[in-house]
């Protein structure tokens, strides 16, 4: 049984969650560690090394298969480039077009700082409740119902029903009569609304 002054060695998945990028407050809940466990695991000096030598590989590694991936890029790419004179087909020049832009910018996997530069970050965006909207849609990505309110054509027998009747008409108008209209100048011409 051990006390618990005595210092234990830390899981070895926790090199391993450390070294693929996983935060250390991540990591400790992941394997029921206390932050303190791991900032002390952090502290050791042959634990530091070991990640320091772990991480090291896996750049390593990262670094080995996009060079790969980028030599096999540029072979697909002159194939591409001396075809292209011999196609005529509109759909096939449009997929190679979609091929080629949608193929790895250098430029923006250089390193983290130039995916920010060139706008690659992404933001989420948590609403209220009092400003989210509840939107309904079908099997056919068609808004059907929104907040509750049906957005279904109204069929044309229900039209009828939804003419106002007389008197409720001459009230309106009465209410709209006594409203003063609404005068603006608007670079010195008057507009009534």
């Amino acid at each position: 049984m051990t006390s618990s002054n005595t210092p234990t060695r830390p899981p070895s998945q926790l090199l391993a969650l450390l070294a693929s990028g996983v935060p250390a407050a991540n990591a400790a809940m992941a394997l029921g560690l206390t932050e303190l466990e791991v900032a002390t695991a952090l502290a050791d000096p042959e634990f530091s090394a070991a990640l320091a030598a772990e991480r090291g590989e896996k750049l390593e590694a990262a670094i080995a298969h996009d060079s790969k991936i980028e030599s096999v890029e540029e072979k697909a790419l002159r194939a591409l480039e001396q075809k292209l004179p011999f196609v005529r087909n509109p759909l096939e020049a449009a997929r190679i077009f979609q091929i080629l832009n949608s193929s790895r910018k250098r430029t923006a996997t250089d390193s983290g700082a130039h995916q920010q530069s060139l706008g690659a970050q992404s933001v989420n965006i948590v609403l209220p409740k009092a400003a989210q909207v509840l939107i309904t849609m079908n099997s056919l990505n068609q808004v059907i119902e929104v907040q509750g309110r049906s957005m279904a054509t109204l069929p044309s027998r229900n039209l009828p029903g939804l003419l106002i009747d007389l008197k409720d008409q001459e009230r309106a108008t009465a209410v709209l009569d006594r409203v003063e209209p609404l005068k603006t100048i608007i670079n010195g011409v008057e507009r009534v609304l």
